[in-house]
């Protein structure tokens, strides 16, 4: 279920960013900065992620992405705040990715050590 809703924020920006850029009367390049900064974000956190996850454990790493997950899809619900906080909730979930995604293979690796 948390693979499945890894992409949840982009994929619900990114086929209405038209409408977007034209509602909150910004660029589409602003409006596409938010999947372009998730993309950079994820890659930056994902050493990180690892060096966490292998040495505070998988559940410790897990309870991180959850939480950084939660704070930015709350962030990314402030949309009629102002719209630099779907950017900001963007950057904070994208690091909560790599905690998420790469938690299936370290259970497999740990269960079939050698």
């Amino acid at each position: 279920m948390m693979l499945i809703l890894n992409g949840l924020l982009n994929n619900i920006i990114t086929p209405i960013q038209s409408k977007l850029a034209e509602v909150y009367d910004y660029s589409s390049k602003v409006v596409n900065a938010s999947t372009i900064i998730s993309f950079l974000t994820f890659l930056i956190a994902n050493i990180p992620a690892n060096y966490i996850i292998d040495t505070k454990g998988i559940k410790f790493g897990l309870n991180i992405g959850l939480g950084l997950w939660f704070i930015g899809i709350c962030c990314a619900c402030l949309i009629n705040v102002g719209f630099p906080f779907v950017i900001l909730g963007c950057a904070i979930f994208a690091a909560g990715q790599p905690f998420i995604v790469n938690t299936p293979a370290k259970i497999a690796t740990y269960w079939f050590l050698p």
